[in-house]
């Protein structure tokens, strides 16, 4: 007791504001990791995109290097694999599942790869916005 007669309290705890400021804090900062990770994820999944497109034009270039001018023809499988590649690339974009399918010379948005024989160009078969905001068909 004080000189007052009031209980004077000998703990050195936090108060109940205190702690609902640290777990709102804490709250905060974990919902902007979780977005933070997100958006790594999706960039990660998007520069292995962008590479293994690189794979598959160094693949379809050297053919028709090696093949006097003559692109290879669709399905790539039969025409690149296994000289010039091990294996068609998997697409892992967010907003279409995993594939490794390769399709004609129309977007369609599946997802896969889009490849026309006629001009040896391939591209990724998707209307999406990467997060450099252009289309993913036009990388």
């Amino acid at each position: 007791m004080n000189k007052r007669g009031r209980m004077v309290s000998n703990s050195k705890g936090f108060t109940l504001t205190e702690l609902m400021i640290s777990v709102a804090v804490i709250g905060l900062l974990s919902t902007i990791l979780i977005i933070k990770a997100g958006n790594l994820i999706r960039r990660s999944n998007e520069d292995t995109a962008k590479a293994n497109l690189g794979i598959l034009r160094m693949a379809i270039m050297t053919y028709y290097g090696t093949s006097d001018g003559v692109w290879p023809t669709n399905p790539l499988s039969n025409s690149l694999i296994p000289d010039y590649i091990n294996e068609i690339p998997y697409l892992n974009l967010n907003d279409h599942p995993r594939t490794n399918q390769v399709i004609g010379p129309n977007i369609t948005d599946s997802g896969g790869w889009c490849y026309s024989s006629a001009t040896g160009k391939i591209c990724i078969d998707c209307t999406h916005l990467g997060l450099d905001g252009t289309q993913i068909s036009g990388w």
